[in-house]
């Protein structure tokens, strides 16, 4: 009996490890309904499960309603929160911000009227996380969270 209690605690420890590691976890972006103002400031990606390695920012694209990617949408600094199952992606403050350099050379990357799709395919991911959103006008008021 000794000799099959080391034996079955590796098996029990290797099956552990399996399942809790093997599975890659899938994932959601906020904000979660239909829209967005053309001064949104950040995107949460919330995971099932936490991911393993950092997010990697060059699997974060922003692309239009034609499939054409919009380059320099965010900053290449995902936060990462909740112990890996939540990740903060900013959008480029410089192309929010009216008047500044680069929102003067490209813009911004949300038009409003326009319509753009958040794929995240980073291979830390189950599937490649899917948003679109149409993009609303600018938005002045400030949020009002729930009391």
């Amino acid at each position: 009996m000794s000799k099959l209690r080391p034996a079955l605690l590796a098996l029990l420890l290797s099956v552990a490890a399996a399942t809790s590691f093997a599975a890659k976890p899938s994932g959601i972006a906020y904000p979660s309904g239909s829209s967005v103002p053309e001064n949104l400031l950040r995107i949460e990606l919330r995971f099932s499960a936490p991911l393993r390695s950092p997010l990697d920012i060059s699997h974060v694209k922003l692309f239009d309603a034609n499939g054409r990617e919009i380059s320099n949408a965010f900053l290449d600094l995902p936060l990462p929160a909740d112990v890996g199952r939540l990740v903060t992606i900013l959008m480029d403050p410089a192309r929010v911000k009216s008047g500044v350099g680069v929102n003067l050379a490209l813009g911004r990357a949300l038009q409003r009227g326009s319509t753009v799709t958040l794929v995240v395919d980073d291979p830390a991911v189950a599937q490649p996380i899917r948003k679109t959103w149409q993009v609303t006008a600018f938005d002045a008021n400030p949020p009002q969270p729930a009391r």
